[in-house]
């Protein structure tokens, strides 16, 4: 679609709580998309909530697509931010207006929640645009919460819609949504959804290239890697690996001259060109790798073997294993401390955080942090460990000597990956069970904003980011 197309039309969505579950799925071959996102609510508009029954694009021809409505959608007091509203993969054409039906409406008030009556019919709104092939298009509405509601019994929806702007691409964070087979572009200051990326493939590690504006996205179920243009979101080429590789998760050296690669499938780890790109080597793992971390100078790398209960260490510059650290039961999350002196290794079978030398490789301390570890960071400003846990809703923070709790960051949900944003000084970290991304300041280590990614969230990778 040509993005001068203006959208005049009002376009009400949900704000309460959903119960129609969305499909995630991905798109297929001959599809494009439309995500439909509501701006965050301000003013009088803060006090209204509604809920959509179900949601159609309308083809030109008159045919109607049905439009996945979210499966999680939180409260207004819970999420701080833009909302989902709908959308999904669609077939490729003309369309002319997009159909809800309306469920319920609330308005707040001193004395408690009032119910408003909601539009008895569908409400066609008036949708031009043409959606192409593997392409998918943004929308942005706001609601007008002084025209919203009549009388004080009536729910009268006034919104205004329109397209965001490009993303910039030096204040961009991609994230990879497996099961829905696409990647959420936010912008990294205002948390909000600029546009989402179809790929296919089950899209897992991203690893961005600032010099070259590129983005290298790992496409499990294709076998290859994603390389996207970062300044026009647009597809480039692909690098293709070998059958049955299923690439995981991917980083690039600080020079841009190497990009490594999990192979979850065969159990290795790919050292490719990308340039060139093409495979010049690869190396054997333990079994199940998942994780990878290259250390700040690009010279070693680490990869956690869920099933073998280990760590590859990569000499990334030989392009050769290094050496083997055996762990404790499913390692998925590593951190280097501040001098790169120290490997932190969480677990997702065993409550036990564990510490191990780089130079010697051998433990040095291990500490109980308790069952289900999913996510660690380490801030290289201050040493601190930020570790996150599968059905806490909060982040431990840990000082890094004596490996003891200093703090705690409570989270709307379980936080599965973390990154640190240089520039911003904050934590991102996905929440799978709200298909959210929670951004966290680090200085007052309180939640500064959440985005609604389109799909369960999998890998974060931002430009500024640290490790």
């Amino acid at each position: 679609m040509t993005r001068a197309h203006a959208l005049a039309a009002a376009l009400p969505f949900l704000v309460a709580c959903q119960t129609v579950a969305s499909s995630a799925r991905a798109p297929g071959e001959s599809e494009g998309g439309l995500y439909v996102y509501l701006q965050p609510l301000t003013g009088a508009a803060e006090r209204i909530s509604f809920t959509v029954a179900g949601a159609t694009a309308v083809r030109s021809d008159g045919t109607s697509v049905p439009l996945d409505l979210p499966a999680r959608t939180p409260s207004n007091a819970s999420w701080k931010g833009q909302r989902l509203l709908a959308g999904g993969p669609v077939p490729t054409g003309a369309y002319s207006a997009i159909s809800l039906r309306f469920e319920k409406a609330t308005l707040s008030r001193p004395d408690g929640d009032a119910s408003l009556m909601v539009p008895g019919d569908a409400v066609r709104i008036e949708l031009p645009v043409s959606v192409e092939r593997r392409r998918a298009t943004t929308v942005w509405v706001t609601l007008d919460g002084a025209r919203s509601v009549t009388g004080g019994v009536s729910f009268s929806p006034a919104f205004s819609a329109g397209l965001p702007p490009l993303p910039v691409p030096g204040l961009v964070a991609y994230v990879s949504s497996p099961a829905s087979g696409n990647v959420t572009v936010l912008d990294r200051r205002t948390r909000n959804v600029m546009s989402v990326i179809f790929t296919g493939g089950e899209p897992r590690g991203i690893a961005l290239a600032m010099i070259r504006l590129q983005a290298f996205i790992a496409l499990g179920s294709d076998d290859v890697i994603q390389v996207q243009d970062l300044a026009a979101g647009t597809p480039l080429s692909q690098i293709r690996l070998r059958p049955g590789d299923r690439p995981g998760d991917v980083a690039l050296t600080p020079d841009g001259s190497l990009l490594v690669v999990v192979n979850e499938g065969s159990s290795t780890v790919s050292f490719l060109d990308p340039a060139a790109q093409v495979e010049i080597d690869r190396v054997p793992t333990g079994q199940q790798p998942e994780f990878l971390l290259l250390d700040r100078a690009g010279r070693r790398g680490y990869v956690c073997n869920r099933a073998s209960g280990s760590v590859t260490v990569l000499d990334v510059a030989n392009r050769a294993v290094a050496g083997t650290i055996q762990t404790e039961a499913a390692p998925v999350a590593l951190g280097l401390s501040r001098a790169g002196d120290r490997l932190y290794v969480a677990h997702a079978a065993s409550p036990y955080l564990n510490v191990y030398s780089t130079a010697t490789l051998a433990p040095v301390n291990r500490v109980l942090v308790g069952m289900g570890a999913s996510a660690l960071v380490v801030d290289p400003r201050t040493d601190l460990i930020y570790l996150g846990r599968n059905g806490a809703s909060q982040i431990d923070v840990l000082e890094p000597n004596l490996l003891l709790p200093v703090g705690v960051v409570p989270v709307p949900d379980w936080v599965s990956f973390a990154v640190l944003d240089e520039t911003e000084n904050v934590l991102l970290a996905a929440m799978p069970a709200r298909d959210g991304v929670v951004a966290v300041d680090l200085t007052s280590r309180k939640v500064a904003g959440v985005a609604a990614a389109a799909g369960s969230p999998f890998r974060i990778a931002g430009a500024g980011e640290r490790r």
